[in-house]
């Protein structure tokens, strides 16, 4: 009876205790060329638990050699260059929920900065969701750069940030070389489970432990 009863126990214990579900982010770089694919940088929640907080992709260190590579924001005539990335596709989400933020301009440029930076309103950005953007680059890898190019490209970095405070960084990786249409380069995360409490079955617990010793003591009392 004894083992029974803290074999229960133990099994409610295990069963307060599970892990957190990873989490599965994709961030990829589809297209012939930053310049004119309107939809070339993308970033998806496809499963696990949290919000993502922040989303970063940093070209400092991956320019060619005679210039440091930079994000086009400076509103040039060539393709009606914008002076911020375009949300071209936003499922699960809003433009309100989005904030731009960037880095000092490379060579004091207005406009062409080497780090951009999402941030997303708590809540917003769970699993599920997903966006794509416009954002045109200069001085990355090649010109005209497809998607396939950023797997190449050594330097350009990738980084994500969870509400809980879980953050992961990583590189590019080409998974389609492409034939005609630029390929496409992406990086996968999986969220290492966050700990999870266990106040609930830890009084479980200890509460069987009490129960269990009262039960001896009585039974020695009586005999």
């Amino acid at each position: 009876m004894v083992r029974g009863f803290l074999a229960f126990v133990f099994g409610c214990l295990l069963l307060g205790s599970g892990p957190a579900k990873a989490a599965g982010i994709v961030i990829d770089a589809t297209g012939e060329d930053t310049a004119t694919e309107q939809s070339f940088w993308g970033i998806a929640f496809e499963s696990g638990d949290g919000f993502i907080e922040s989303f970063t992709i940093d070209i400092s260190d991956a320019g060619i050699s005679f210039d440091e590579a930079f994000f086009d924001f400076d509103g040039g005539i060539f393709n009606n260059q914008p002076t911020a990335p375009v949300f071209t596709e936003l499922n699960g989400l809003t433009e309100g929920d989005i904030t731009v933020e960037t880095s000092e301009p490379v060579m004091g440029h207005a406009g062409r900065p080497s780090i951009l930076t999402l941030n997303f309103a708590e809540g917003s950005f769970g699993v599920g969701d997903s966006l794509r953007f416009f954002a045109d680059t200069d001085f990355l890898m090649s010109d005209p750069l497809p998607g396939s190019g950023l797997g190449e490209a050594s330097g350009v970095e990738v980084r994500v940030k969870l509400f809980d405070q879980a953050e992961m960084a990583g590189l590019f990786e080409t998974t389609d070389s492409g034939s005609g249409d630029g390929g496409s380069s992406a990086v996968d995360f999986a969220v290492p489970p966050a700990a999870v409490p266990l106040p609930a079955a830890a009084w479980l617990f200890l509460s069987a432990i009490g129960m269990l010793l009262g039960w001896r003591g009585l039974r020695a009392s009586n005999g």
